[in-house]
């Protein structure tokens, strides 16, 4: 083609929208790029749906509420199977009132990302928490964990996180029993 194609939208085969481009340039690709979950009332918390292509996974969620006194954890998984062993390395900033800052560095490996100290029933925490593929098997992440119950206490981690193939998804473990409340999202890209 030697001219210029002009277009709103491009679509798939039954009509619906793939691609869009607005009046001032900006091009949206419509994909299903997201997974919603609410808390699982018993065992652990899984939330999928990640394709093995994602370079940038970000998981965040809102008022995840243990219902039994416990610290509360965070693994990936790998083909539904929650990675654990040694394959999570990084430091952890702790800020709190009382406490000042405190740091824990799990630097030779453990078997999540967990939030310690904050293990009361009322305890509401928001995650935040962006992955990043670095090659195969190898990913860097950020994350903030904030107890909402209590506004001054945060914890932040940065690290690794090694597994045997691509990242699909995410599980939140109550070490001390179930979840009663909460919402979680994945985005990927």
């Amino acid at each position: 083609m030697t001219s210029i194609l002009k277009v709103d939208s491009i679509q798939n085969a039954s009509g619906t929208a793939a691609i869009t481009i607005d009046s001032i340039g900006r091009v949206e690709i419509k994909q299903n790029n997201t997974a919603t979950s609410t808390y699982a009332a018993s065992g652990a918390w899984t939330i999928s749906g990640v394709p093995d292509w994602a370079d940038k996974i970000k998981f965040v969620s809102y008022g995840i509420s243990p219902d039994t006194i416990g610290d509360t954890y965070i693994r990936v998984t790998v083909g539904g199977t929650a990675v654990q062993g040694t394959a999570y390395k990084f430091s952890e900033t702790r800020l709190t009132t009382g406490a000042g800052v405190t740091v824990n560095n799990y630097v030779s490996g453990t078997s999540q990302i967990s939030v310690n100290g904050f293990n009361g029933i009322d305890n509401l925490f928001n995650w935040i928490l962006e992955i990043y593929k670095v090659d195969t098997g190898i990913y860097g992440f950020n994350a903030t964990a904030h107890n909402t119950t209590y506004a001054a206490y945060s914890e932040h981690f940065m690290g690794t996180i090694e597994t045997s193939g691509a990242i699909d998804g995410f599980q939140l473990i109550a070490s001390g029993g179930n979840f009663d409340g909460g919402k979680a999202r994945l985005f990927w890209e």
